[in-house]
C-alpha cells in the first residue's frame, strides 16, 4: 500500500453506511466520502470484548447517528468461517495471507460488491433494524467481501473487524501488518488497530531527557501523538509551531527550544477489566508535568494532538497546575481525564468520524461532562479525519485563530509578565 493522496480531501458530506455499500461505482469526488463511511461502519460493527457495553456506544454515538450502524455484541466465527466466505468469493485464505488482496477483475469486483450491498442490506436496513440483533453470518459476510474491497482504507478497516471476531486471522493480520509500515494515513490506521488488538500486550514508553539551553519566554507547548515522535509540525521549525507563534495573538511564546517534549510508545488509557496502575502512562503524565515545570513559566497552556492531548489532560491528575489545554483530536478514556481543579479552560477541537479514534474506542464525549469545556467540530478533511487537526490550512478555514484570539484566549486569566497580543 502507497501512502495515500488523498489526505486532504473533502470528506464532509458522508452518506449512511447503506447507501456507502450498495453504491455503484460512485463519481470520483465521491469516493473518498464512500470509502470513509464503509471503514467507519466496519471500525462499529463488533463491540471488543474490553470494552462494556454503555462505554462502547459513548465510543461509537457519531456511527450510530450518522451511518446508521447499531454494533453488535462480541461474538467468536468458527476458525474457518471468513476462510470460507472467502472462498465462495475466489479468494483463497491463504494465498490473500501470503500476496495481500490483489487488483481485482472486473467479474471478480462485480461479485465482492454484490457481497458487500447484500450484506450491508442484511445488517443495516430498516428491515434488520425491526428484527433486531443482525445475525453473525451477515457480518462475517460484510467482513470477508471488505478484506478484498479495493480501497486500502476499508480493507484495514475489514481487518480490524476481522480481528474481534478471529483474533488472529492471518488475512486480517497481513493487511495490517502492511497498513502499519506505511507513513500515511493508512500506516496511522494501521497502527491505531494493532495497538487497540494488542492492549493486553506489554507496552514501553520511550521518553526523551535532552539537554539544552531554555527558552526563558516560554509560556505554552505543543504535545505530539503517540507515533509523531519524528514528525517536523511540531517541532521549532514545523508548520503549526510557527503558525501559532507568528499568528497575531495566539501563542507567541509558545516553545521554541532545542529539547522540546518528546516521547512514544504503546499503551493503553482504557477501562481494564480489573482495577490496576497503569504505571508506563503515569510516567509519561509524570514526565510532561515536569518538563512543563522546567521549561514554561506558570501556568502554562498546553495544545496537544491525539494522545499527545490525553497526556496534556493527565498532566493535571499529577497536579500540575495548566492555564489552557487546546486537544486536537484527542484520545478520550476515563482513565485520562484531567483534574478540573488544575485547569481554567479547554478547548477540544476535532473532525466528525475520526477514524484513527474510532479504532482506539475513544469517547469524546466524556468531555463534555467535565467544566469548562468548548467543543469546536471542524470540517472534516482526510481520509481518517485526524491528523488534520493539527494542519495550518485547517485552522484558517475553521477561523480557529479568530476564535482563540477574540473569545477563548481572552477568557483565560491575563499574563503578568507579558501581553499576549503584543508578542513582546
Amino acid at each position: 500500500m502507497a501512502d495515500d493522496p488523498r489526505s486532504q480531501s473533502d470528506t464532509e458530506d458522508i452518506p449512511d453506511a447503506l447507501a456507502a455499500f450498495r453504491a455503484e461505482r460512485p463519481a470520483r469526488r465521491e469516493q473518498e466520502s464512500n470509502a470513509v463511511s464503509r471503514a467507519a461502519a466496519l471500525l462499529s460493527l463488533v463491540r471488543p470484548r474490553h470494552a462494556a457495553p454503555g462505554e462502547y456506544r459513548l465510543a461509537t454515538e457519531e456511527t450510530r447517528e450518522l451511518l446508521r450502524v447499531e454494533p453488535l455484541e462480541p461474538f467468536d466465527l468458527p476458525r474457518e468461517a471468513l476462510a470460507t466466505e472467502l472462498g465462495n468469493l475466489g479468494a483463497a485464505e491463504a494465498r490473500v495471507a501470503e500476496a495481500g488482496p490483489r487488483a481485482l477483475t472486473e467479474p471478480e469486483r462485480d461479485t465482492v460488491d454484490a457481497a458487500q450491498a447484500d450484506a450491508a442490506t442484511e445488517l443495516f436496513s430498516t428491515d434488520a433494524a425491526e428484527r433486531g440483533v443482525p445475525r453473525p453470518d451477515a457480518s462475517a459476510r460484510l467482513i470477508a467481501a471488505s478484506l478484498l474491497d479495493d480501497d486500502p482504507l476499508v480493507q484495514v478497516a475489514a481487518a480490524a473487524a476481522a480481528l474481534r471476531v478471529d483474533r488472529r486471522n492471518p488475512v486480517a493480520e497481513a493487511i495490517l501488518g502492511e497498513a502499519a509500515r506505511e507513513s500515511g494515513e493508512i500506516g496511522e490506521l494501521g497502527r491505531a488497530v494493532l495497538t487497540s488488538d494488542r492492549q493486553d500486550q506489554t507496552r514501553v514508553v520511550e521518553i526523551e531527557y535532552p539537554s539544552g539551553s531554555e527558552d526563558p519566554a516560554a509560556d505554552a507547548t505543543l504535545v505530539h501523538g503517540t507515533w509523531a515522535r519524528r514528525g517536523r509540525w511540531w517541532q521549532p521549525d514545523g508548520s503549526l509551531v510557527q503558525y501559532l507563534r507568528e499568528e497575531e495573538g495566539l501563542f507567541p511564546h509558545l516553545y521554541r527550544g532545542p529539547d522540546p517534549f518528546k516521547w512514544s510508545g504503546y499503551f493503553s488509557f482504557r477501562v481494564w477489566p480489573k482495577s490496576q496502575k497503569d504505571w508506563n502512562r503515569q510516567q509519561a503524565a509524570d514526565s510532561l508535568a515536569w518538563w512543563t515545570h522546567r521549561r514554561l513559566k506558570p501556568d502554562p497552556d498546553l495544545i496537544g494532538h491525539s494522545y499527545g492531548g490525553s497526556l496534556a489532560m493527565m498532566a493535571t491528575q499529577a497536579e500540575k497546575q495548566v492555564r489552557g489545554m487546546v486537544l486536537l483530536s484527542p484520545a478520550v478514556h476515563r482513565t485520562c481525564l484531567p483534574d478540573a481543579a488544575y485547569y481554567e479552560r479547554i478547548l477540544h477541537v476535532r473532525m466528525k468520524l475520526d477514524l484513527v479514534l474510532l479504532a482506539d474506542v475513544s469517547k469524546p464525549a466524556l468531555l463534555r461532562s467535565l467544566p469548562n469545556v468548548t467543543e469546536r467540530l471542524v470540517s472534516r478533511r482526510g481520509l481518517t479525519g485526524h491528523s488534520a487537526t493539527h494542519d495550518p490550512r485547517i485552522w484558517r478555514e475553521a477561523g480557529l485563530a479568530n476564535y482563540l484570539r477574540d473569545e477563548w484566549l481572552p477568557s483565560l486569566s491575563p499574563r503578568l509578565y507579558a501581553r499576549r497580543a503584543s508578542g513582546d
